[in-house]
């Protein structure tokens, strides 16, 4: 079935890998939409700054995403990076 996804809102970030994921930032969190299309939170919860696994992370204002070579995606904040 070809579905198709009514996104209607401003990008400043997005990412993609092999396995035709999707990451964006979605307020504080990030989001990972995968090609079925399903959407999960990634990472993120409140605003703030925190490194942590998945929803304890805590991001404000994501400005940017990268995956590296073993899929950890990189956020940008406003002024720092965060794994």
């Amino acid at each position: 079935m070809n579905q198709k996804l009514n996104i209607s809102f401003m990008l400043n970030a997005l990412t993609g890998n092999q396995h035709g994921n999707i990451y964006l930032p979605d307020g504080n969190r990030i989001r990972k939409i995968t090609p079925q299309p399903l959407v999960s939170t990634l990472a993120g919860s409140a605003s703030g700054y925190e490194d942590g696994e998945a929803i304890s992370a805590k991001f404000f204002s994501p400005t940017g995403l990268g995956i590296d070579k073993r899929g950890n995606v990189d956020v940008a904040n406003k002024l720092r990076i965060d794994r």
